[in-house]
């Protein structure tokens, strides 16, 4: 049994020491600072998204005339908010809308009413009702790259159902540059433009009724 027992640990010896010399076999090959100097850095990571912000605003953003009436033996006045045309019995309007870009990309952007000038105004007289709008740039070079839509110039509303209306900003198709967001590198705080509206009222147009419209501007993300 003794004998037995003796076999056992010499056994367990050799073992032992054939996985030393196999430890310092294998940590002989290893670099220095692998073998003995644990690490002392770490790294760590860091994510962040920015999205995109399509944000529009009209900062001003109602028009009102209020209530007046045909001067004696005329066909017709004209209301214009771009050089103050009151009709000589209307209130004196000189601001138009004014609408921002609050977003951080240039955007692709659509204007459209609610109502022709038919459905708006009616009448006949003077060469019937005329319900038209004019699209300036109130900061230099804010709405760019226009594709058949002249700033500057009066043009009739569009109010053609299931379209966004015209496209005031921005080229063919969905390419830019648009209309400028604020933000844009060396060109400054170029994100506002003006849309005047000019009404011409036949003396035989609607009356005694509240007559209003909704002008609506889109914006689209350009790519």
């Amino acid at each position: 049994m003794k004998s037995d027992d003796t076999l056992l640990i010499v056994a367990v010896i050799a073992v032992l020491v054939s996985a030393v010399g196999l430890f310092v076999s294998y940590s002989s090959i290893l670099p220095l600072d692998v073998r003995f100097a644990p690490t002392n850095t770490s790294t760590g990571t860091i994510n962040v998204t920015v999205v995109a912000n399509t944000a529009i605003n009209f900062s001003v953003n109602n028009i009102n005339w209020s209530s007046g009436f045909h001067p004696p033996n005329t066909d017709f006045v004209i209301l214009s908010t771009s050089n103050g045309s009151n009709g000589t019995n209307w209130r004196t309007v000189t601001q138009g809308f004014v609408l921002d870009n609050l977003g951080t990309v240039n955007v692709t952007l659509f204007v459209k009413t609610e109502k022709n000038a038919t459905q708006f105004i009616g009448g006949s007289l003077g060469g019937g009702p005329l319900y038209q709008y004019n699209v300036t740039n109130l900061d230099a070079g804010a709405c760019g790259n226009t594709t058949g839509f002249n700033l500057g110039v009066f043009r009739d509303v569009n109010n053609t159902v299931g379209t966004l209306g015209d496209k005031v900003c921005g080229g063919a198709g969905s390419l830019g540059p648009g209309f400028f967001f604020n933000g844009v590198p060396g060109l400054g705080g170029q994100n506002s433009i003006r849309i005047d509206v000019l009404l011409r009222i036949p003396s035989d147009a609607i009356k005694d009724s509240f007559l209003g419209d909704t002008m609506t501007a889109t914006a689209q993300a350009v790519s």
